[in-house]
């Protein structure tokens, strides 16, 4: 007979023998938990259009493969990349997005990088062409893939590999220049294609000069600014006349002559309009007060366009002046950098070793900047600022009288005649942002050495002239076919539209002979040379040009001519 106590431990043991196979079976059929989620990609990039097939990957703890459980996929930027059901990316456009697949409440990212198709091939249409000065031509560029298909919205440069001859805009425009050979180069994403271009200069005619306006006794200068149909022509005594369409303004526009003293070469000399002058009033003159030393000052147009205010003068620079009564230089410009460049002679016979001293302002190029300090600042960037014994406004020396000087905005270069003593006249050319050059005087006279007959001057370090020509067939000197002179007067680069052949040419002239003569400035150097006869033009003070670019010619008689074509005239190619 069983006791009661023994069989109520044998249920109680089969009590909990059912209750541990009940868990066992429960922890069979529980699903196990996703512990990371693998995605895996072949590569990290693909390109704008393509596909990439990913695979993920649930896991448990242990490493161990769910493949029974579901993915679901998803993009961080749809713009970038699209993502299917079954982890296939499409790349939509270029950036970097994060695909996502989830599993059992974990997720797993890759990052991917989409790029352009690249540019595999250029085209440049047309990939020839020929020009006339003056003429613009636009070439479109198109890039392609691997597969010939037109790629949109891809960035291209142009470049030209000779600007003076052609040059190309952004857009592809190009601007025929001047006569010669241009590659035209495309570039998108290191992949480049080219044109050749050919300049042809326009038949040029056989020159002859209009009068324009007369009635100017003793003119040293014609004055211009940018968008103003006015000219203004300068007078020795002091004053400036204002012209319009070939008509002489009532009055003067400015008269100082009460100031300017008048012995040999003594006189007012140039004027320049401050850059701002529509929204200033400004301009500069320049002349010899009545102690025979020179003043630059700034005088304020008043509240009629057509006069100036002779009370608003204010004193910008005294340069004293030795007791000789010449060699005063003459020109005032403003520079492409806003600065306002000054020539200034040597002081006279006698005094030419002033040309290298750089304790003195005469025989310089200076530079100040009227713009900051009172009356005046000096550029930081002045070759001698800070030399001892220097002074700070010199930006150029070793000139005897740079009588006339100009700049040329469209190629950045400054073109400085300077008149000779006894044997050679001169014309330099040079970058206008290029301080600290020394043109030789009194070492040299052009290139040549200086006094005449001297022999082994040392040049080194000296700007060579571009075009220089005889007072007359010197022994000894080299011939050159050049027509002789006395006294260069210097000009401008043509920029008009009467005479296209002529764009990018510089014109100067003599003023005891009256010729004017022309080249174009290429490779440093005078190519394409010529001399123009326009009758009586003795004592040919100096040239001048309109807001147009047209070129004009002011002989001590008074009368402004125009240069124009010849009508029938011959015309010829340089």
């Amino acid at each position: 007979m069983e006791m009661p106590g023994i069989r109520g431990g044998k249920r109680l043991r089969s009590a909990l023998f059912m209750l541990a196979v009940l868990a066992a079976c429960s922890d069979v059929n529980r699903p196990v938990e996703v512990a990371t989620v693998e995605v895996v990609a072949p590569t990290t990039t693909l390109e704008v259009g393509t596909t990439l097939q990913l695979s993920a990957t649930p896991r448990a703890a242990d490493g161990a493969e769910l493949s029974q459980v579901a993915v679901e996929w998803s993009t961080g930027d749809a713009a970038v990349a699209g993502v299917t059901p079954d982890g296939l990316v499409t790349g939509t456009a270029p950036g970097t997005v994060d695909i996502q697949a989830s599993a059992g409440g974990r997720t797993g990212t890759v990052t991917l990088t989409v790029v352009p198709v690249p540019v595999v091939s250029l085209e440049v249409a047309p990939d020839t062409a020929t020009l006339l000065v003056g003429d613009t031509r636009r070439l479109a560029a198109t890039p392609r893939d691997a597969a010939g298909a037109e790629l949109a919205g891809r960035a291209i440069t142009w470049t030209s590999d000779d600007a003076e001859v052609a040059s190309v805009a952004g857009d592809g425009t190009v601007t025929a220049r001047s006569a010669g050979t241009a590659t035209i180069t495309a570039e998108s994403e290191g992949v480049k294609a080219t044109a050749r271009v050919t300049v042809v200069a326009p038949l040029v005619p056989a020159l002859t000069v209009q009068e324009y306006a007369s009635g100017f006794p003793t003119p040293s200068h014609v004055a211009w600014r940018p968008g103003d149909d006015r000219m203004f022509v300068v007078s020795v005594y002091g004053q400036v006349t204002a012209v319009r369409g070939g008509s002489k303004l009532p009055g003067y526009f400015l008269d100082i002559s009460d100031k300017v003293s008048r012995d040999r070469e003594q006189g007012m000399f140039s004027l320049a309009f401050h850059p701002r002058f529509a929204s200033n009033g400004y301009f500069y003159v320049n002349y010899t007060d009545l102690e025979g030393n020179l003043r630059i000052e700034r005088y304020t147009v008043s509240a009629n366009p057509d006069r100036a205010d002779p009370a608003s003068a204010k004193l910008i620079l005294h340069v004293a002046h030795p007791p000789v009564p010449e060699h005063y230089g003459g020109e005032l410009a403003f520079g492409p950098d806003g600065m306002l460049y000054v020539g200034v002679g040597d002081g006279g016979h006698g005094y030419d070793h002033n040309a290298q001293d750089r304790g003195t302002l005469l025989g310089k190029i200076l530079r100040i900047d009227v713009d900051a300090g009172d009356p005046y600042a000096i550029p930081a960037d002045n070759p001698f600022v800070g030399e001892a014994g220097a002074r700070g406004e010199i930006w150029a020396l070793g000139l005897r009288n740079p009588w006339r000087m100009s700049f040329d905005l469209e190629t950045g270069l400054l073109y400085v005649a300077d008149v000779g003593e006894v044997g050679w006249e001169e014309v330099n050319v040079v970058p206008a942002g290029q301080g600290g050059l020394n043109f030789g005087w009194p070492r040299l006279e052009g290139s040549h050495c200086y006094p005449s007959g001297a022999t082994g001057c040392d040049r080194s370090g000296m700007v060579l002239p571009v075009l220089e020509y005889p007072h007359s067939a010197a022994p000894g000197e080299t011939g050159t076919q050049h027509p002789t002179g006395c006294a260069v007067t210097g000009g401008y680069v043509y920029r008009g539209s009467l005479i296209p052949g002529l764009r990018g040419h510089y014109f100067y002239g003599d003023l005891c002979k009256g010729w004017v003569g022309s080249f174009r400035f290429r490779d440093g150097k005078a190519t394409e040379q010529r001399q123009w006869s326009f009758g009586n033009m003795a004592f040919l003070v100096t040239l001048g040009r309109d807001a147009a670019g047209e070129m004009y010619v002011l002989p001590y008689s008074g009368v402004v001519y125009r240069i124009v074509p010849a009508e029938g005239g011959a015309q010829r190619r340089f």
